[in-house]
């Protein structure tokens, strides 16, 4: 089924799908959220201001993840789909695709990139300001 999810000011959200369906999150000031979805679906996560984000999607499925301020976000895809990620200031972003599927990456200020895609996909990353980049495919 559909899981939509807020929480306005903060404190910690954690959901999780075990077997398909949508999931749409948002947390606007701050807190940690940790999301994972067992079999597929759609995972849209947003954290305006801060905090951490932890994201599994172990079958398939797209993530869309927007991190607007900084924080942490770690994502996988164990088995393929899309993966479109943007930090808008700064932070880590660790990303790992095990089988395929697309990566998009874009970090506007700062940070630091970490990327691994172990079977095949596309890789397009980009870093507006600075930072290191690690990729590997």
């Amino acid at each position: 089924g559909a899981q939509m999810e807020s929480n306005w000011c903060g404190g910690a959200q954690v959901e999780s799908n075990w077997c398909g369906g949508a999931q749409m999150e948002s947390n606007w000031c701050g807190g940690a959220q940790v999301e994972s979805n067992w079999c597929g679906g759609a995972q849209m996560e947003s954290n305006w201001c801060g905090g951490a984000q932890v994201e599994s999607n172990w079958s398939v499925g797209a993530q869309v993840e927007s991190n607007w301020c900084g924080g942490a976000q770690v994502e996988s895809n164990w088995c393929g789909g899309a993966q479109v990620e943007s930090n808008w200031s700064g932070g880590a972003q660790v990303e790992s695709n095990w089988s395929g599927g697309a990566q998009v990456e874009s970090n506007f200020c700062g940070g630091a990139q970490v990327e691994s895609n172990w079977c095949g996909g596309a890789q397009v990353e980009s870093n507006w300001s600075g930072g290191a980049q690690v990729e590997s495919n």
